[in-house]
């Protein structure tokens, strides 16, 4: 849970409407929230993890007004040209790319809302951009800084600024050593080649993405009334959908929006902060099937209006619903089911028994794995569990096989971890090597799941159950694990068939083909170097195939 620590006068006047703290509370619980216990005006509202655009008390207040008829429908966001450009260098491209920036004016700051708005940052920067390495965003007084601004990698010690809090200048280097801030996010920059800084056109250093901002021009005030916003990062999505949230909060508390040009090196030019809305088409039997209602079109209309989606044509099969730039959650039509059923009231669903009584047991595939995991066991083979998650290297590289489609995992904190396995033989290789102080033979197998991209799917990929069975031991050969593979399939009944073939991984002559029950495998003595890449000294001989 996100927390948002706000008051019940802020929040009555960004929703227009007084609520008294059990009218707030029994609202935000039918919405699915909760408000933790705090003394007089005070509230903590706790905030589920997919709605960060709840995170500020205007975002919140927005979705209130929805929920209670104050305002309902899509609210939507325009913003005018500035004038202002962000030149981005070629140097930065290979480190932290993206940018997305906006000018809001005519905005009234006194001490809480400065508070609130360092409070936002700190818990966007926290949550949605995971400790600021998906992303990372700053806020300035607008007075003193003069376009155009350059997003420029330049030397760690050639320049130099006042960081916030700090009053004397100080290299990147020295920021990353010296200051609490740079100390906490050293690791997300500290191994590039240059670090990258917002430098106006009077060679005024604003800040150095994604660490922090110059005392000069990052820090707001009670007589601040424009502001500069830029948000930098990795990721397009994410630095975009950043902006979006802080924008849509900072026009919420009055402010007027107005866009700036980031010229890329490749000649592109992209206008932020992009507030465009996006349209999605739902079917009326679907919403109704997930939720078991019966609504029909107009129903919904009325619904989606007070979870503040727009409307475009309505037919009573489909509708083409309209999502707010601010909602970064909205990924499926079962996203969309779920908003209608808050607005319907989790409390008007009338529980039924249903229809035709069935009772619970395993799947027949379910059956068949622990057969063959029983079978493998008698055969003297030990089963294992191996994780998931794991690494190309790993899958690939040190199995001397070409790379395969997979699902890859982007930045994660574990180096080690990038992708879903594709195969259970890597997994069984990296066992034997981390279990070479014990004694051989040892005989090792695993049934489960990998997962493999799969377009036709909506989360795009699917599992696919495989066994791999593997033997290790000074004699271990083809034939050995042969008689295995022909033992497994005949107690189990399975149709078994071998051709001629040639894999990196195997001994040349080695190794062969399968097709079980009409589902491909391998089998094969593993090639030399593969188990030197392991750091294996006994032979090796696998099979794996799909269940």
């Amino acid at each position: 849970m996100v927390t948002l620590d706000t008051d019940i006068p802020t929040m009555q006047k960004y929703i227009g409407k007084y609520l008294d703290r059990a009218e707030l509370e029994e609202i935000l619980f039918r919405m699915g929230f909760e408000i933790e216990d705090v003394e007089g005006e005070e509230v903590k509202i706790d905030i589920t993890p997919d709605r960060m655009d709840m995170v500020s008390p205007q975002g919140c207040a927005r979705a209130i007004a929805g929920y209670i008829n104050t305002e309902t429908g899509l609210k939507e966001y325009k913003s005018k040209k500035s004038g202002w450009k962000i030149k981005v260098d070629k140097n930065t491209q290979n480190k932290w790319p993206f940018v997305a920036a906006a000018i809001v004016r005519k905005l009234k700051f006194d001490n809480a809302k400065i508070k609130e708005i360092i409070w936002v940052q700190e818990k966007l920067g926290a949550t949605y951009a995971r400790n600021r390495k998906k992303g990372g965003f700053g806020i300035y007084p607008l007075k003193g800084i003069t376009p155009p601004i350059d997003y420029i990698a330049t030397d760690w010690k050639t320049t130099k600024f006042v960081p916030l809090e700090f009053d004397k200048e100080m290299t990147g280097k020295e920021i990353l050593q010296k200051h609490p801030t740079g100390e906490k996010y050293a690791h997300i920059i500290e191994k590039w080649d240059k670090p990258i800084y917002f430098i106006d056109s009077k060679k005024q250093v604003l800040s150095m993405p994604p660490i922090i901002n110059s005392q000069t021009f990052g820090h707001v005030d009670e007589k601040t009334s424009d502001v500069f916003v830029e948000a930098t990062g990795p990721d397009a999505e994410t630095v975009h959908k950043i902006m979006n949230m802080m924008i849509t909060m900072l026009a919420d508390a009055g402010g007027e929006v107005e866009s700036i040009d980031i010229e890329y090196p490749n000649g592109k030019t992209v206008t932020t902060p992009d507030l465009k809305t996006h349209k999605r088409k739902i079917k009326v039997e679907y919403i109704n099937k997930w939720l078991g209602l019966e609504l029909s079109a107009s129903d919904m209309v009325e619904l989606l209006g007070r979870m503040r989606y727009g409307i475009g044509k309505v037919t009573e099969k489909e509708i083409e619903v309209i999502i707010p730039c601010y909602r970064t959650d909205v990924w499926h039509d079962v996203d969309i089911a779920d908003d209608i059923s808050r607005a319907y009231g989790f409390d008007n669903l009338i529980p039924e028994m249903p229809k035709v009584p069935t009772t619970g047991g395993m799947l027949d595939k379910s059956y068949v794995c622990e057969d063959a995991r029983t079978t493998l066991q008698g055969l003297g083979f030990q089963g294992v569990f191996t994780l998931a998650l794991t690494n190309r290297e790993t899958q690939f590289k040190m199995m001397q096989l070409p790379e395969l489609p997979h699902i890859n995992l982007g930045h994660t904190e574990e180096a080690s971890i990038n992708m879903v396995r594709v195969s259970l033989t890597p997994e069984l290789m990296r066992c034997f090597s981390e279990n070479r102080q014990n004694p051989f033979p040892q005989r090792i197998f695993e049934i489960n799941d990998v997962v493999v991209p799969d377009d036709s799917k909506d989360v795009m990929a699917r599992n696919v159950t495989r066994a791999a069975c593997a033997s290790s031991h000074p004699n271990a050969n083809y034939t050995e694990m042969l008689s295995v593979l022909e033992a497994l399939c005949k107690t189990m009944d399975w149709a078994l068939e071998i051709s001629k073939a040639e894999y990196p991984c195997f001994l040349e002559g080695r190794s062969a083909s399968i097709t079980v029950n009409g589902k491909k495998g391998i089998i094969g003595e593993i090639h030399p170097q593969v188990l030197i890449n392991f750091g294996l000294e006994n032979p090796v001989v696998v099979f794996e195939f799909e269940v």
